[in-house]
């Protein structure tokens, strides 16, 4: 199996054949014809207990150097069209497995059904003659979060119920046998929204992290302190935005398989300074007093007001219209207040 440890682009986060693993038996024409996606394709054999032979799951282990968090597998599988090798259809339990070591079960002699260890994906539907010789489907594809200090992955059937095989039509439902193609083994990290990040200034900010999945599609959406989502935005992984408030957006992806993960990230914004207008109606009289006006104000932030010199509040902060009503001190000198907006 060859790995990626720095995946870059639409390069998948770990792509496998059976390239340079010893342990893979390579599938071959004995088995019936095939024809593999890439550089080749592994073979694993299956059988319930069969008259004097004994129960048989073969699978294929591999070291993997992936870190913890949301994943997105998909493999291709289909069953040889050889009907002494595969009379069987297999019901469920055949994909992909991680885990921080050896599975339950496992041995060297690859003799022995695996025990499922919630970390990975699993066929759910019948892989069965459909699949013969088609590899244009995907039949096992899903979600799953990868848990911390996962070191290994492993191919193989993981459901030893007697169900798991089942018979294929017009082939001989006693051989409980089954051989199938493994190829195409793709793992992608689901990219996110990205971490919550400030936005200073009108150059905005770029979100949306992680690497393109190829078939993937990306969809954003925003929200403005706590409204509907809504909006329309670029469809791709990562757009840059400039809003004028604190916005959440969030981001929609729509895996090959059609299933969806969904991240936000809330991108906050620094308060414009206050611009303030004169009032023309203050004096130095203490009787008579002014009004100020705050021309941009919002009332997302909070705003700090104060006076000094000859200028007093009276009362202070209108916060429905964003003014400021003063008076003068009735005495000589200037004055001046002063407004400090804050998230």
């Amino acid at each position: 199996m060859q790995q990626w440890s720095s995946p870059t682009g639409g390069t998948p986060d770990y792509y496998a054949t059976n390239a340079t693993d010893p342990m893979v038996v390579p599938a071959t024409a004995v088995y019936g014809p095939f024809t593999p996606i890439g550089t080749g394709s592994i073979g694993l054999f299956a059988r319930r207990a069969y008259s004097t032979f004994d129960p048989v799951s073969e699978y294929v282990s591999a070291p993997i150097s992936l870190g913890s968090g949301h994943y997105y597998a998909q493999l291709r599988v289909n069953i040889t069209s050889n009907t002494n090798a595969a009379n069987q259809g297999i019901a469920s339990g055949f994909g992909i497995q991680f885990s921080t070591g050896q599975l339950p079960d496992a041995n060297v002699q690859m003799r022995s059904y695996l025990r499922p260890n919630n970390s990975g994906v699993l066929s759910s539907n019948l892989i069965g003659q459909a699949y013969v010789n088609n590899w244009s489907q995907a039949p096992i594809s899903g979600q799953f979060d990868l848990p911390s200090g996962a070191t290994v992955a492993t191919i193989g059937l993981f459901n030893d119920s007697p169900t798991a095989l089942t018979p294929l039509p017009n082939r001989n439902s006693a051989i409980l046998n089954t051989y199938f193609f493994v190829d195409d083994v793709q793992i992608f990290r689901v990219p996110t929204a990205g971490p919550n990040i400030p936005c200073v200034g009108s150059a905005g900010v770029s979100i949306g992290e992680g690497c393109l999945i190829p078939g993937a599609t990306y969809r954003w959406l925003s929200s403005i302190n706590s409204g509907p989502f809504s909006g329309s935005y670029p469809s791709t992984l990562n757009i840059t935005v400039s809003p004028s408030a604190t916005t959440t957006y969030q981001l929609t992806v729509t895996l090959p398989d059609g299933s969806t993960y969904v991240t936000s990230t809330v991108v906050g914004t620094a308060p414009p300074m206050p611009t303030i207008q004169d009032p023309t109606d203050l004096d130095g009289c203490d009787i008579l007093g002014g009004v100020f006006t705050i021309t941009n104000y919002n009332p997302q932030y909070t705003y700090t007001v104060s006076a000094g010199g000859s200028i007093r509040l009276f009362p202070g902060l209108n916060t429905t219209y964003g003014t400021i009503s003063v008076k003068a001190n009735g005495k000589s000198g200037e004055g001046y207040i002063t407004v400090v907006a804050s998230a």
